[in-house]
């Protein structure tokens, strides 16, 4: 009796959506802490940005400035841990998102390191350099996408140490439209 163990691949559909997950779980929103006010004041007056009437525009720029003058850090897993739909820990998302899966169960797999993007003066690292810009370790699932192939979800877990302490589980929900995923808020 022969078995199969081929994994399922990942495809270039399946990292566009990792991608952005990974874009989306490392951005810091809102206002970023500041060391001292002196650092915000000279960022808002050299970028035109008005400290009292911030748009998410000007609360993206202050992000871009930030992580370009200190490199934040990161870590993620190579492998994309399976992803089983009937377990019960997707229900919810699967039903408010109307997303009918085209598979129920996709096995673990190790992603290539060539095919990711992480956002730019993000640096991915295997021991924290420096703990006050380190953004968490990322565990990522493999993807869900819905039969239409125009909605995804990813189950993800983020932690603030390297030794998978203090986490938090949380669910992207992606839509497709014009060619490009979306995050879904």
């Amino acid at each position: 009796m022969f078995t199969s163990c081929q994994s399922d691949r990942i495809s270039s559909e399946e990292y566009l959506v990792i991608n952005k997950a990974i874009g989306h779980i490392l951005q810091p929103y809102g206002i970023v802490a500041f060391d001292n006010t002196k650092e915000f004041n000279d960022i808002v007056k050299n970028n035109g940005i008005n400290p009292s009437h911030m748009s998410q525009e000007d609360l993206k720029k202050l992000n871009e400035i930030v992580s370009m003058r200190r490199g934040y850090e990161f870590a993620i897993e190579d492998t994309l841990a399976e992803t089983d739909t009937k377990s019960g820990k997707y229900t919810y998302d699967l039903r408010s998102d109307s997303i009918v899966p085209i598979k129920e169960k996709i096995s673990k797999t190790v992603m290539d390191s060539a095919m990711l993007r992480f956002p730019e003066n993000y640096i991915r690292v295997k021991t924290i350099r420096n703990p006050e810009t380190f953004l968490g370790k990322i565990k990522l699932e493999r993807v869900i996408f819905d039969e239409s192939k125009e909605k995804a979800l990813v189950f993800y877990t983020k932690c603030k140490k390297m030794e998978n302490k203090e986490c938090m589980f949380n669910t992207i929900s992606l839509i497709k439209k014009h060619n490009e995923w979306y995050i879904r808020h």
